[in-house]
Parts: structure tokens; C-alpha cells; sequence
């Protein structure tokens, strides 16, 4: 089973997210595999993300998208009924610019919310989806979705190694895609962050404390409180961290 995903254990570290970076480096320059550099950076990615299976698709909207990387037939599934049907995870991931993150498809909202997909899937064991945004700036260019066997919430941690893990393939991606030259080493892969790593971490997990928001949203939200309290935004993300302060939803803070 791949619940951890391939860089990660119990807990998401800064020493996976570097052999992660290390790895999609690698594989900008696979010239001589199969399928190329895009191929084998998706394949990264796509072997990255927590779950028991997952696929990287490029989405401009539901009728256009190309899926480069999927690691196992059940995941290519979820991607035909998806395509087939018009409805899931990924497309409400595209247009919703966040994550969504369903942890049991017997769940009412599930059934709800995406009725054709869930009887399509129900021979397959496929029992949570987690779809997270490709992002480009303010743009989504596309969706990195994974699925579980068994129903079952992803912890904060794998979270936010997921959303820092989607932020690096997809700028890699996009320079592939664009013919832009690269260098040998690491240097030029993202980091997923936003300012400092601290910071980004910290608004991965204000993003799950606040139900799945957007990134700009959870970051506003960091820095109302940062102003209201008389403190920096490092000095906010460390106590989010160190989970000596939680943001939560109907505009408190438990500390």
C-alpha cells in the first residue's frame, strides 16, 4: 500500500520534500525514457502523492485535459469516468481552485455531489478520492488526484506534503512544456513555498483547519491575525506549526 506515498512516512519531512526535489530533477532529464521528461516528472509526481494510487492531468476545463502519468489501471478508471461522465474530484478541484478531499464515497455528500461517478465506481476499490489544483499563479492548469482502498481522511502532514509536492512537478511540468532550458542539479526546482518554507507550511495547514480553502485565503487569514495581535507573519506560522495556534472557521483562534 502507497498511503504514505513514496517520500514520506507517518509524518511528511523536509528531508522527503528534498528527495522529492531531487527526483523530479532527475527526471527533467530523462531524454532517453520512454515517454520523456514529461512522462517520467509526471510519473514522479504522480508516485509521490499520498494514497494507494494516483494520476497527473493537465485541465484547461472539463472537456479539455490531457492525463500524462497514472500509476495503476484503477486511477486511469476514476480518469474515464470522470471525462465520461463530467463530473468528480478533479473538475470540482479545477474549478474550485482548492483542494477536495472526500474520504469516503459511501458519504451522503459524496453520493450528492457526484452521482453518476459514484455508481461507476462502486465495482472498483476505490473508496476515498483527494484531488488537489495545479497551480500557475492564480491559474489551475491542471489536477493531481489520488485515490485510497479503503475510506480514510489524509492527516494534516500529508497534506501539506502533497500541495508542497503538487507546487514543485507542476512548475517542472510547465518549463517541459514550454521548451524553457534547465540546469543540471536542483536548484531551479520550486520549493512549493511562499516566502518561507515556515510560512508555506503553515498555510498548507491553515488551508485544512479552514475546510479546504485556497491558499491566498488561508495566507489573509494568517496575516489578519498577525495584525490583530501585534505580531509578524514568522512569528504566526511558528505558532501554527508548532500547533500552539489553530485558525478556525467562524473567525476564532484556539490557543
Amino acid at each position: 500500500m502507497k498511503s504514505a506515498g513514496r517520500w514520506g512516512g507517518a509524518v511528511m519531512s523536509n528531508d522527503s520534500l528534498s528527495d522529492l526535489r531531487r527526483a523530479i530533477a532527475e527526471a527533467m532529464h530523462a531524454d532517453g525514457a520512454l515517454g520523456g521528461p514529461i512522462l517520467a516528472v509526471s510519473t514522479v509526481g504522480a508516485r509521490a502523492l499520498p494514497g494507494d494510487g494516483a494520476a497527473i492531468t493537465l485541465m484547461a476545463s472539463d472537456e479539455t485535459r490531457e492525463t500524462l502519468a497514472v500509476t495503476d489501471e484503477v486511477i486511469a478508471a476514476v480518469e474515464r469516468a470522470q471525462f465520461t461522465l463530467g463530473e468528480g474530484p478533479s473538475l470540482d478541484a479545477l474549478t474550485s481552485r482548492r483542494p477536495v478531499l472526500m474520504a469516503d464515497l459511501a458519504d451522503p455528500v459524496a453520493q450528492a455531489a457526484w452521482p453518476g461517478l459514484a455508481g461507476r465506481l462502486a465495482e472498483l476499490p476505490v473508496q476515498a478520492l483527494f484531488a488537489f489544483p495545479m497551480h500557475l499563479g492564480a491559474t489551475v492548469v491542471g489536477v493531481a488526484l489520488s485515490y485510497r482502498a479503503t475510506p480514510g481522511e489524509l492527516g494534516p502532514d500529508h497534506v501539506i506534503f502533497a500541495l508542497r509536492a503538487v507546487d514543485m512537478f507542476t512548475l517542472a511540468l510547465l518549463r517541459l512544456r514550454e521548451g524553457q532550458p534547465t540546469t543540471e542539479g536542483t536548484d531551479w526546482v520550486g520549493d512549493g513555498a511562499l516566502g518561507t518554507r515556515q510560512v508555506h507550511q503553515a498555510t498548507g495547514m491553515v488551508m485544512v483547519q479552514l475546510g479546504g480553502v485556497i491558499a491566498t485565503t488561508a495566507f489573509a487569514r494568517m496575516r489578519a491575525y498577525a495584525f490583530a495581535h501585534d505580531h509578524t507573519i514568522e512569528e504566526v506560522a511558528d505558532a501554527i506549526v508548532a500547533r500552539s495556534l489553530v485558525l478556525d472557521p467562524d473567525g476564532s483562534a484556539a490557543t
